[in-house]
């Protein structure tokens, strides 16, 4: 692939990601500066839940979408896309209904907020997963138009509020109304329909991915809450509180990472299908960005005036302030991890990411937990960094070691199926399928 449309792809999955994170950032600021430190404890523990879903929706449907048809045909783009966010939309509903149905048996703030997510999860889900069909077909311009409508959504129903008390159930019902409108335009964007009969097919037609994939999936969702549960058990709800402050801080490298993620693997999905040399390399610059990106956001966030972190935070500002340093440097080590995750994942080499994923994860909660008895909340959060460390080094070492010991390659694909990194049908076609391709 050229650079200027590497870069181009890159710049439409950060500015994609900073909208979608927009919504995220502002819901967090927003309960951080009107609820105490250990509602908004609480209030973290039951978004985590979100985070736990779309992660596993993504293994489920978005991700073999990304690794299979971001270098196909448009007919097999819109085909494929219309069995991944029927998977998600019923995925979804199934999920959602029952996550409704726990939060009514626990009650209170958790339980609303569990509610409250169980009844959105269909569009949730339905509009992440439009965003990855959009990268897979190199929209990338779409999947931002679409963040941009949830974002307008947002600000509109947050200035007809402004007045009136809002409290942690509020926000998130605004923020998911949000995302329900723009599910809904995905549709129109994409000029198809999700076909939610379809999840048994998309399933068994990519069994060779999916249950890596999945496994992947609930290491990544379980280790960040199951570390911050650790922290509580120890520690306390409000060491919660304020190590998610600092994560609210450092929000603004978690779009950037995130950003060029997305955009990234369909990228290096097509740069794979015409040299691994040059996917080490789009790789290894990745790593390397993204770590030096997230010391200088840190370095910026400890200068920060005191009354600005009040701003901002309120209360949680002034244990979140201790904190900042070490989730700054885990944040770069998570850069570096990211590098390497997006080459095995571009090459479909699921065991390797799988044994990466689970070293980095379980290296996380143990070093948080040794962290949390040794030093409380900020012992913690520098066991967390340890933990990042560590994980750089699994996800390198693995990545480098498929390089030096690649598997054979698949047999080509069919002309009309999947188009696979690595096959015959790619080297013929790296990346070719341009926007104008998929306008439908």
């Amino acid at each position: 692939m050229k650079r200027r449309e590497v870069a181009r792809d890159a710049v439409w999955g950060i500015g994609d990601q900073a909208f979608s994170s927009l919504t995220n950032f502002l819901l967090s600021i927003i309960v951080a500066r009107n609820v105490s430190t250990e509602e908004f404890g609480a209030f973290t523990l039951a978004f985590a839940t979100y985070t736990i879903v779309l992660t596993i929706s993504r293994a489920l449907t978005s991700e073999p979408l990304t690794v299979r048809y971001s270098n196909t045909t448009t007919d097999n783009w819109k085909s494929a896309t219309a069995a991944a966010t029927g998977t998600a939309l019923t995925l979804g509903a199934a999920v959602g209904g029952a996550v409704a149905i726990v939060g009514l048996v626990i009650g209170g703030s958790v339980g609303m907020s569990l509610v409250v997510l169980g009844a959105s999860f269909p569009g949730l889900l339905l509009q992440d997963a439009w965003r990855y069909a959009f990268f897979a077909g190199r929209r990338g311009h779409s999947a931002m138009a679409n963040d941009m409508v949830w974002a307008v959504v947002l600000f509109a129903l947050l200035a007809l509020v402004m007045h009136s008390d809002l409290n942690a159930v509020g926000a998130l019902l605004i923020w998911s109304a949000g995302a329900l409108v723009a599910a809904l335009y995905g549709m129109r964007q994409a000029g198809v329909f999700p076909s939610p009969s379809k999840p048994l097919h998309w399933w068994r037609e990519h069994w060779d991915l999916i249950p890596r994939m999945t496994a992947e999936a609930v290491v990544l969702s379980a280790s960040a809450p199951l570390t911050l549960f650790v922290i509580t058990g120890v520690v306390g709800i409000t060491a919660t509180g304020i190590i998610r402050g600092g994560q609210v801080l450092l929000n603004a490298v978690n779009i950037l990472n995130q950003g060029l993620r997305l955009s990234s693997i369909p990228t290096a999905t097509r740069i794979a299908a015409r040299s691994r040399r040059s996917l080490l390399k789009f790789c290894a610059g990745l790593a390397g960005g993204l770590a030096v990106s997230c010391l200088a956001w840190t370095t910026v966030l400890l200068l920060l005036p005191s009354n600005l972190g009040e701003a901002l935070l309120g209360e949680t500002w002034s244990g979140a302030r201790t904190v900042i340093l070490p989730l700054g440097l885990m944040n770069a080590f998570l850069g570096l991890q990211a590098g390497a995750a997006v080459g095995l994942r571009a090459l479909a080499v699921m065991k390797r990411s799988l044994t990466s994923r689970t070293l980095s994860a379980s290296a996380t909660v143990g070093c948080g937990l040794i962290g949390s008895l040794t030093g409380g909340v900020t012992g913690a959060a520098w066991g967390m960094c340890a933990g990042g460390a560590i994980g750089a080094v699994a996800w390198w070492g693995q990545f480098l070691a498929n390089e030096r010991h690649p598997p054979a390659d698949p047999a080509p694909a069919e002309e009309t199926g999947p188009s696979v990194p690595g096959t015959a049908a790619d080297a013929s076609d790296p990346g070719q399928v341009g926007d104008a391709d998929l306008t439908g």
